[in-house]
């Protein structure tokens, strides 16, 4: 993942992971980023990041190794790939709704819970 691996990001999120046309990966916003000494930490002074994306010590204040980015990239890919399940599990559901019950056109109702749904 890093090319330089004494570089602590510590602000990887969906907003700083960026797929070029080509298929590579590139990451932008290196504001956040510090050196790491040579045990591989970086003894913070300050929480900085994206909070959806850090990893507890980082939250915590504790000192930071190049696992923490790891951990903001694992929570990258896992609020992806959410965001696209649900879409495509959206509109598998509505697809599957629709060709069973036709298209809403207010002629008819059915209940549904408590909700009136129109179906034609």
């Amino acid at each position: 993942m890093h090319t330089h691996t004494d570089v602590l990001h510590r602000d990887l999120s969906s907003q700083n992971i960026l797929l070029t046309n080509d298929g590579h990966i590139k990451i932008a916003d290196f504001g956040c980023a510090r050196k790491i000494n040579e045990r591989g930490e970086y003894k913070t002074t300050s929480i900085t990041g994206s909070p959806a994306y850090m990893a507890p010590e980082q939250l915590e204040g504790h000192i930071l190794t190049l696992k923490c980015d790891m951990w903001a990239v694992v929570r990258t890919q896992s609020h992806t790939y959410l965001l696209c399940y649900t879409h495509i599990h959206t509109h598998t559901l509505t697809h599957g709704l629709m060709s069973k019950w036709g298209t809403i056109t207010g002629r008819e109702s059915v209940g549904v819970g408590h909700t009136e749904v129109a179906v034609g």
